[in-house]
């Protein structure tokens, strides 16, 4: 793995960048909360009205990520919104299933 992320700092930065470079189950905790998809302005480059396939891969990939680096019996605390009757919490429970 390359360079490792500074610890005990708080980084700026893409979280998919980001938990590149952390190492393998080495969190205790994760608590999240991503955008919702629902076209919100973050005054960034992040398009926050993706389609809802697009959303959910982008989804499956942070959580791809979160499971990666928290440690076993660790705690990941991920909220998210079911704005728009999406049913992403649907969707967000069988994302989850694939690493219970």
């Amino acid at each position: 793995m390359g360079k490792m992320i500074e610890s005990n700092k708080i980084h700026q930065m893409d979280c998919l960048e980001g938990m590149k470079q952390i190492e393998d189950e080495s969190i205790d905790l994760i608590v999240t909360s991503p955008p919702y998809n629902i076209g919100m302005d973050y005054g960034s480059s992040y398009f926050d009205d993706k389609p809802l396939e697009e959303y959910k891969f982008w989804l499956f990939k942070v959580l791809k990520e979160c499971a990666r680096i928290i440690k076993k019996g660790g705690i990941l605390a991920f909220n998210v919104g079911n704005q728009r009757n999406s049913g992403l919490p649907h969707h967000f429970y069988f994302l989850l299933k694939k690493w219970v």
